[in-house]
């Protein structure tokens, strides 16, 4: 792959010049609590989804060594990477993917964690981080930072400095936990109940603490050591690890801007990286041109510091964008919606950059159902009222297909494979 030094937009360009109205929608969706659904929807309820692009277009990339990991998860583990913004910041979709994979190949830990509800914003419904201590926090597009953001995007340490507890609670149980912070390594000073059998720094802000016992809640004691960004939770050496990072209102640039984003990502050791942006972009001033180049950027730092991972990337949904009219000579103005013409033009950019450069693409825009579908997902309940982004039903379908567009391309043979 050609990867030639691009210079980063100004962070203000990263967000484009959309409506105040738009970006306060995106920043901060109103998503609610998510509703359990542990049936897969039936797809044949909508008709408009298309199957016969619901698979993963190679481009010329080999998944040949993937396929031979994922193939091998009774005796290794296989790391899933999976990057975006509000889409998968709730992981309505992403714990949907997670689970899919994890019933085929195997449980190797819930993955990252993030104190996303401690810097004030949603987060997964699966696991929780609590902490009775007063916390400063940053998230990534609330600027100026409060205090240094991590590898999630958010960051949250103590107001006044000195210990804390953190409480880390999730549905599936872990034997090891992985402490990313900013700055120094954390001292840990205690853990209940008391299963401690190992502390070790893996790298610059990153402290693993090894159980004697699988456990499905614990409450550590830290040290202030730079900002808390995320809590990995790893569960023996076998089977599927699926992690997700995912900002409201992300994009490329966005994750480009953030101090060290690209280098903290391989500590998470991925084998299997996704990057599902292009959302953001369509409603700011961002060419195509330029997603083009943030996207190469994002994609040749991250192949810089985890260059035997394997890359997917996946287009945005259509969806619309709504503004105000005055009708006649009224005053009052009244909201209208329309879809949004440049969803299009970034999943385009986004099918053309894959090709060009050997990266596998699920074009989800397509298998979504395509131009005119955002009417039929909001008709059938799928997609939110606010018409960006999906209801918890939506999600759950968002995650099981491409949940079965992987599961499909991984049990691909060399005799069948092509795209």
């Amino acid at each position: 792959m050609n990867r030639p030094a691009i210079a980063l937009t100004l962070w203000a360009l990263a967000c484009g010049s959309a409506s105040a109205q738009d970006a306060e929608l995106r920043v901060n969706p109103e998503l609610g609590n998510e509703t359990t659904q542990t049936v897969t929807p039936e797809r044949k309820k909508y008709p408009f989804l298309n199957a016969d692009a619901c698979h993963i277009k190679l481009n010329g990339a080999d998944w040949t060594p993937l396929r031979t990991a994922f193939a091998a998860t009774d005796s290794n583990a296989v790391r899933v990477l999976h990057i975006g913004d509000s889409h998968i910041q709730a992981e309505g979709s992403t714990g949907r993917t997670r689970k899919r994979l994890q019933e085929r190949y195997g449980n190797a830990g819930r993955g990252l964690t993030a104190p996303m509800r401690l810097a004030g914003t949603n987060g997964a419904s699966d696991y929780a981080l609590r902490s009775t201590t007063d916390m400063k926090s940053a998230r990534l597009l609330k600027t100026p930072w409060a205090v240094a953001p991590g590898l999630t995007g958010v960051g949250v340490q103590p107001a006044k400095g000195g210990r804390y507890d953190i409480s880390v609670s999730c549905g599936d149980a872990f034997d090891c936990l992985r402490i990313f912070t900013t700055g120094t390594d954390p001292y840990v000073e205690s853990l209940q109940p008391e299963v401690i059998a190992g502390i070790s720094g893996v790298a610059e802000g990153v402290t693993e603490v090894l159980l004697t016992q699988a456990e499905t809640a614990v409450t550590l004691t830290l040290r202030d050591g730079g900002s808390l960004a995320g809590i990995e939770l790893l569960h023996g050496n076998c089977g599927v690890e699926y992690s997700a990072i995912g900002n409201n209102g992300a994009t490329c640039s966005n994750y480009n801007a953030l101090p060290g984003f690209a280098a903290s990502t391989s500590h998470l050791r991925p084998d299997l990286i996704i990057i599902s942006l292009g959302t953001n972009e369509a409603f700011g001033r961002t060419s195509t041109e330029a997603m083009k180049a943030q996207l190469h950027t994002l994609v040749c730092s991250l192949l810089e510091h985890n260059p035997d991972a394997t890359l997917l990337l996946t287009t945005p949904q259509e969806c619309y964008r709504r503004r105000y009219v005055r009708r006649g000579k009224s005053k009052r103005r009244t909201r209208v919606y329309a879809i949004n013409p440049n969803i299009e033009q970034m999943r385009s950019a986004i099918n053309a950059y894959g090709a060009e450069h050997n990266i596998a693409v699920f074009d989800w825009y397509a298998a979504a159902g395509g131009a005119g579908s955002g009417a039929k997902w909001l008709s059938n309940h799928l997609m939110n009222t606010d018409r960006v982004h999906l209801t918890w039903d939506g999600y759950h379908l968002m995650g099981d297909m491409l949940a079965d567009a992987l599961l499909n391309e991984l049990s691909r043979t060399e005799e069948n494979e092509s795209d």
